[in-house]
């Protein structure tokens, strides 16, 4: 393989620059006083981020959640190690709610479900393998949200020093519990409303927007398994930009998603 043949591989896989140099971030520069310029929304939460460096497969973005928001219970393709960089926040795991603070660093298995939230303004450096894009449509999966839960559904709040049910730890006044809304389910019929998701069962695999309606055409392979999940997180978080109408956006999101479970 030729020199300039190795070159332009490494440059495709995120690893080299046009001209062929080490891509490096200066990300540490960046941040200092600015970590509210965090701007590509995230589906299912109020969570910002920005993008730093990826390859597809290893990849790195600085999140930013705003004090008393965070992520509902979810799980994710592979693994996370989060870097807390700023604020003071909190992480779901395993039935217990644990705070953080920047400074600390903590790894994540993608498959059990978890929560994070911010009780400060709270930034978190997220490296991700196999990376997902901040604002893609496979970043992460809603669970239910008792999947956090230890047995009998009961959360330990070690801040607090409480446990219960999530919804007897709001009403005894924690403020750590994950965040909760009710949630909105893919309809199995033709015929959406606008800012509806349709689920229709086919032969093909497929995703596109049509009169504000996002339309998800999934088969009973494993891309059309991934697709049905994938609609199920997008009919409960609503449109990225946040209207009332899915958009050209959300369908180029969704279709880059569906490319990266093809290749998967």
């Amino acid at each position: 393989m030729s020199e300039e043949t190795m070159s332009d591989e490494n440059y495709k896989s995120g690893f080299l620059l046009p001209g062929g140099e080490l891509r490096i971030e200066q990300w540490a520069v960046w941040l200092e006083g600015q970590f509210g310029r965090a701007e590509v929304p995230m589906y299912g939460t109020a969570a910002h981020a920005k993008p730093l460096v990826s390859n597809g497969q290893l990849g790195l973005d600085l999140v930013r959640v705003k004090a008393g928001e965070g992520f509902e219970p979810h799980t994710h393709p592979g693994d996370h190690l989060l870097i807390c960089v700023e604020g003071t926040g909190t992480i779901t795991y395993d039935g217990a709610i644990y705070q953080t603070r920047a400074g600390q660093v903590y790894l994540i298995e993608g498959a059990i479900p978890h929560a994070v939230g911010a009780i400060t303004d709270h930034s978190i450096l997220a490296v991700g393998a196999p990376h997902r894009p901040a604002g893609g449509a496979d970043r992460m999966a809603l669970t239910e949200y008792d999947a956090i839960a230890a047995d009998l559904g009961v959360i330990r709040c070690l801040i607090c020093d409480d446990e219960g049910r999530a919804n007897e730890l709001r009403d005894r006044g924690c403020v750590h519990a994950p965040k909760w809304q009710a949630r909105k389910s893919p309809i199995m019929r033709e015929d959406p409303a606008p800012g509806e998701v349709a689920l229709i069962m086919g032969d093909d695999n497929d995703v596109h927007v049509r009169d504000g309606a996002l339309y998800v055409f999934a088969s009973g392979d494993p891309v059309g398994a991934s697709l049905i999940e994938m609609a199920d997180t997008l009919a409960a978080a609503g449109p990225i930009e946040g209207g009332d109408e899915w958009t050209n956006v959300d369908e180029r999101l969704a279709q880059e998603a569906l490319q990266r479970m093809k290749l998967g």
